[in-house]
């Protein structure tokens, strides 16, 4: 039966998020469900391996898990089990881990959509390329993540996905080496800092003013890249108010009509839904919403009606946990290549009812004839294979059966003329001194070595003259050292005696030795310098520790003896380039006040730390870190205490390891002002209160 266009969105069968993963939900939703790039799937589906599990379950839930039918909503539901996705997560770390890092089974918390939804493309066999896009002040980057900068490495440590970027000033973006992918995705975002960062690691990733700039930031729906056409199929949004949890949804596409999707039910045990009483165990339909990336309201979802609430107010806004908006916060727009030859946006009615059968029906067209193909030129230096139809360097030409030759000499290939490749004398190859030709390799080898392999050139006789022949200009060797006339090496002098060298008596050589030697300089060790601040009260600690490494510095903030906080909001860390602590004007007092620490003596043996660690094999990486405690007591007064603590820490590692990427130190200062923020004016008076009880510390 033929479905109308208004009642098959209706019918889309969503899927249900389990877990901590709105983040992927959205990027497959958006992948695998809004029309346009559902087709794009649908054409190259034929080609997924059938005998691996993962291409057999993505094959399924773009077939089969698609629809649903009416009247029976729970049946249609229980096709997708709790772990249909965590085993989608899985599967795909388990094909390739570089590229997926996230695995449910050892990773808790959420990710990024822009690192995964690409590289799934891609492996699904649709080419992509993502641009970043920062509105604040118009700066357009070919993103680090794409493929030719292979610049991310994922690293899993405490149970969180760190990513890890290494800088590139070797690629350069160009108009007239990119092709037209099938998807065409901008990271839209206001952060002035990730324009810095960019600059700095990738600086040749900036577009230039032009029309793929002009195109690319224009926020339209329709959008032209090379000439090629490309239609706003859908957008991965996340929630833009500063919350301590994030969520993620998606704006999509069924029928040229827009709507969102939400996976989010009573069961769904997202950290986001903890305090919603939810009666329903389903996901939401699709909700019907008219959205624009260019100028759109706040809403947030109203998860009992399955429907956006609209919010008209900063009060109303104030008042709601996620704000969502469009037209504001980072988001990722999807855009996809218009294809002359076949219809993407599911028209029509038939094309569903084909994937209710399993498969989609696809359409035969016509072809213009093609142009008679002229002659495949090759660059100087090769020549043409007519076997293959590739160009070869000239020098290999006669191993493939074919004569030396000039592009020149070349002609048509297809005429089948017998002179096509002309025979050229080639000159004899020239070797540096101390060498001679070997004819049978066409290589140079060291003329000691000629009398072995028998050259023609030469006879024995000839050859064992050359090397007896001095060296008109003797090498020099550097100081310390002296000439192996044997070997033509310079060898230490220490060693000269050893070796019989005739240039120097042995009663000189041992003269040199006696003489002083300078002793070669160390590698130069990163400067350390390690302070901590911590403030104890009756219920809680919570301690910020700094650890500088010359430019970059490591912090780590843990809040013990709470127990009403999750063991992931116990403690934050990073590593960050120096000048970023700098800018972060509330971790910066706090690094100034632990400095006031360093090098003082403890005069109340109550703060130094007890904990003293006896293990000889990992002694060295425990730390005696100087301390200011700012203590509350009983009567809510605050005194400032100087003590210490024990620390372990690995510095060799820490030295090694890469400053994390403009995006998560962003995150990090985002999640530190959402836990401990407070208005600037109580900052700077209690900042205010805690230097002058440091500075009555009396030592």
């Amino acid at each position: 039966m033929t479905i109308k266009a208004s009642g098959i969105c209706s019918r889309i069968l969503t899927p249900k998020q389990v877990g901590p993963i709105c983040w992927f939900m959205a990027a497959f939703v958006a992948m695998f469900y809004s029309q346009r790039s559902r087709r794009k799937l649908l054409n190259v589906s034929h080609t997924w391996n059938k005998n691996k599990r993962l291409f057999t379950l993505l094959k399924q839930l773009l077939d089969d898990k698609y629809l649903k039918v009416e009247s029976r909503e729970s049946e249609d539901y229980e096709k997708f089990r709790d772990d249909t996705f965590g085993e989608v997560l899985s599967l795909l770390n388990k094909e390739d881990s570089k590229a997926f890092p996230y695995n449910p089974k050892t990773v808790s918390g959420g990710f990024n959509p822009e690192f995964y939804i690409g590289k799934l493309y891609k492996w699904l066999g649709v080419d992509y390329k993502l641009f970043d896009y920062n509105l604040s002040d118009n700066h357009l980057f070919y993103h680090f993540s794409n493929e030719e900068l292979s610049s991310i490495e994922y690293r899993i440590e405490k149970r969180r996905v760190n990513i890890y970027l290494y800088d590139n000033k070797i690629f350069k973006y160009e108009d007239k080496y990119m092709a037209a992918p099938p998807i065409l995705m901008v990271l839209v975002r206001d952060d002035k800092v990730t324009t810095d960062f960019n600059k700095a690691q990738f600086p040749h990733t900036l577009i230039p003013d032009g029309d793929t700039k002009t195109n690319l930031t224009s926020l339209k729906e329709k959008i032209y890249y090379h000439g090629i056409e490309y239609n706003l199929d859908s957008v991965i949004l996340a929630n833009w108010n500063k919350k301590k949890i994030g969520h993620a949804i998606a704006g999509i596409s069924c029928k040229k009509k827009k709507y969102i999707y939400n996976g989010w039910t009573r069961t769904s045990m997202d950290p986001a839904m903890i305090d919603k009483a939810i009666t329903r165990n389903i996901p939401c339909e699709l909700m019907p919403y008219d959205w624009n990336i260019k100028k759109h309201g706040d809403f947030c979802l109203n998860s009992k009606k399955c429907i956006p609430d609209i919010l008209k107010t900063k009060k109303e806004t104030r008042k709601v946990d996620l704000c969502f908006n469009f037209s504001k916060g980072k988001r990722v727009l999807v855009y996809v290549r218009k294809d002359p030859m076949r219809e993407t946006s599911i028209e029509k009615d038939d094309d569903y009812d084909n994937v209710e059968r399993g498969f989609a029906k696809t359409k035969s067209y016509h072809s213009s004839p093609k142009k008679k193909a002229s002659p495949k030129k090759c660059p100087d230096g090769k020549v043409l294979n007519p076997a293959t139809g590739r160009c070869i360097l000239i020098k290999n030409a006669a191993k493939a059966a074919k004569a030396k030759a000039t592009i020149k000499d070349v002609k048509d290939v297809k005429d089948k003329n017998k002179d096509v490749i002309k025979k050229l004398k080639a000159s004899p190859k020239k070797c540096p001194d101390g060498k001679v030709l070997n004819p049978a390799t066409g290589r140079c080898i060291l003329i000691k070595n000629a009398a072995k392999a028998g050259i023609a050139t030469k006879t024995v006789k000839d050859v064992k003259d050359v090397i007896k022949k001095p060296n008109t200009s003797p090498k020099k060797c550097p100081d310390g050292k002296v000439l192996n006339p044997a070997t033509g090496r310079c060898i230490l002098i220490k060693n000269a005696a050893k070796a019989g060298i005739a240039t120097k008596p042995v009663k000189d050589v041992k003269d040199v030795i006696k003489k002083p030697k300078t002793s070669p300089k160390k590698p130069s060790v990163p400067s350390v310098e390690m302070s901590v601040f911590s403030y104890v009260s009756k219920t809680y600690v919570n301690e910020i520790i700094f650890i500088k490494l010359d430019n970059k510095v490591y912090i780590e903030i843990e809040i013990t003896d709470n127990d009403s906080l999750t063991s992931e909001d116990r403690m934050m860390e990073i590593l960050m380039p120096f000048d970023e602590l700098m800018k972060n004007k509330y971790l910066k007092k706090y690094y100034e006040l632990s400095l006031m620490a360093i090098g003082k003596p403890n005069i109340d043996p109550k703060y130094t730390d007890p904990e003293y660690y006896k293990d000889d094999d990992h002694q060295k990486y425990y730390h005696l870190i100087d301390t200011i405690f700012i203590v509350e007591n009983d009567d809510k007064t605050m005194v400032a205490k100087k003590g210490n603590s024990y620390r372990h820490f690995n510095l060799d590692k820490l030295r090694k390891k890469r400053v994390a990427d403009a995006g998560s130190i962003a995150a990090f200062n985002t999640n530190y002002y959402d836990r401990f923020g407070i208005d600037d004016t109580t900052f700077a008076n209690v900042l205010a209160n805690y230097t002058a009880l440091v500075n009555k510390i009396k030592y």
